[in-house]
């Protein structure tokens, strides 16, 4: 039987994920002009799904240079991975958001990262499928004439998984942004094992997520909210004193998420966190 990775476990999380729009991704979508092409990428013969989002004025088809200031140079590609039992449709507001600031967008669907995934049913998600199919869609894109610099996003556990590839491909990736990255999924798991196979608990057994990440050295950004139940923010603070180029931002009275298409359940973060990720995009683009 196909399981999913369900750690986070409290129904009114999980059920938080159905929600696809919110007003706040609607009047992101007035004030951008954007082109969403769908993208399938295929893992071997494991459909994934995805999206391509991109300013009006881009058109991939074209020959592309690497001399910055040309309207036909290379465009660095945001790669964001979603949270545990979501899927890409989270991330729509933080794509258009990246498309402002000039740069390209993918979200995807892990496989069997949730039941509302459109991507190909695989016997088992698990951190290291996700970060097996991360590591692939990085290589993809490295193959794509009109790609330049690539950034890994990741909200919770695609937080993790993000960081994961961040040290395996530290020299093709040249930043990684992570809101409330859930770096403590081997102790949560443990302590609240309902939903999860003993296959998956036995991948982390005795699994230190610290000594796997940390070895990427450019410019990393971590968000995490001050009253994250789910991840405290001291597993954040932790990662940050392994990065060598961290910033970190504690966000006052935030929870695990920071709208409510990501499992907020009082205020919206967005203007307060999205701030911190644009001055990033600006300082890298």
């Amino acid at each position: 039987m196909k399981k999913h990775v369900l750690f986070l476990i409290l129904p009114l999380l999980l059920t938080s994920c159905s929600v696809k729009k919110v007003e706040q991704t609607e009047n992101m979508e007035e004030n951008v002009d954007y082109n969403k092409e769908e993208m399938l990428i295929y893992q071997g013969e494991t459909k994934i799904y995805g999206n391509l989002f991109s300013p009006l004025e881009f058109n991939k088809d074209i020959k592309f240079i690497q001399d910055e200031d040309s309207k036909y140079s290379k465009k660095s590609i945001v790669i964001m991975s979603h949270s545990a039992n979501c899927n890409s449709d989270t991330h729509l507001s933080y794509a258009l958001r990246a498309v402002k600031e000039n740069y390209l967008a993918y979200t995807f669907d892990y496989p069997s990262g949730s039941n509302n995934s459109r991507s190909d049913s695989i016997e088992e998600c698990t951190i290291f499928s996700e970060e097996e199919t991360l590591t692939y869609i990085v290589n993809y894109f490295k193959t794509l004439d009109y790609i330049g610099n690539i950034y890994l996003f990741g909200t919770s556990q695609g937080g993790l998984v993000s960081s994961l590839v961040g040290d395996t491909l530290k020299n093709e990736i040249s930043g990684l942004i992570l809101f409330y990255p859930a770096f403590n999924i081997p102790e949560l798991i443990v302590s609240m094992p309902y939903g999860i196979s003993e296959n998956y608990l036995e991948q982390l057994k005795g699994y230190d997520v610290y000594s796997h990440i940390g070895k990427f050295e450019k410019d990393v950004l971590i968000v995490h909210g001050s009253s994250d139940f789910i991840v405290n923010k001291k597993y954040s603070e932790q990662a940050a004193s392994l990065y060598k180029n961290c910033e970190l931002h504690i966000v006052e009275g935030a929870n695990h998420g920071f709208n409510k298409e990501n499992f907020a359940f009082n205020n919206d973060y967005d203007e307060i966190t999205w701030n911190y990720v644009k001055t990033y995009l600006n300082n890298h683009s």
